[in-house]
């Protein structure tokens, strides 16, 4: 079957890593994810109870060969999650939130409103969006410039009341 001038054509391709690639996502399972209360847990000492991040496996959950999210109970704002990385090439890119929870516990008793600081090359920026009045999927969080010589970082707040879910946030270069 010939394929006409002007038809659409769709390509897959594997992202071998991010110097390559224009396009990629730091899921809550990657090495620049973290969150510190988590890190408190040493030995049989359990984390401080009320101030950590819970890692749960849900099919709705973004992943790659492990579907899971990390949940807080809102707070104060101390114990934020964390995404950082180094991008491939200075440039703008497009970010992306990463939330789906569907009916689940966490669905039904989600936070009214996100807190998201997105450090860039020009300073921090806060960002604030509620979840029960988006749809499910990738968010957008706008577009910011960042330099490969600089951390990306995007930090999403535990304020608020209800829970806050941290799984995935997608970089896809633009200039």
């Amino acid at each position: 079957r010939r394929i006409r001038k002007g038809a659409p054509v769709d390509t897959m391709y594997t992202v071998v890593s991010t110097s390559d690639s224009s396009f990629f996502v730091l899921d809550d399972q990657d090495k620049g994810f973290f969150t510190p209360a988590s890190s408190e847990a040493k030995y049989l000492r359990p984390p401080s109870k009320g101030k950590s991040w819970w890692e749960f496996t849900n099919p709705f959950a973004y992943g790659k060969y492990y579907f899971g999210w990390r949940v807080k109970r809102a707070g104060e704002g101390h114990y934020p999650a964390r995404w950082e990385t180094k991008v491939p090439r200075d440039g703008e890119y497009e970010l992306g939130f990463y939330y789906r929870v569907g009916k689940s516990w966490v669905g039904r008793n989600i936070s009214r409103r996100f807190k998201v600081n997105v450090t860039s090359r020009d300073g921090t920026f806060p960002i604030e969006f509620q979840p029960t009045s988006t749809a499910d999927g990738w968010l957008p969080l706008g577009r910011f410039h960042f330099s490969k010589t600089e951390p990306a970082v995007v930090e999403l707040q535990d304020s608020g009341s209800g829970y806050i879910v941290a799984d995935a946030i997608r970089w896809e270069f633009v200039e």
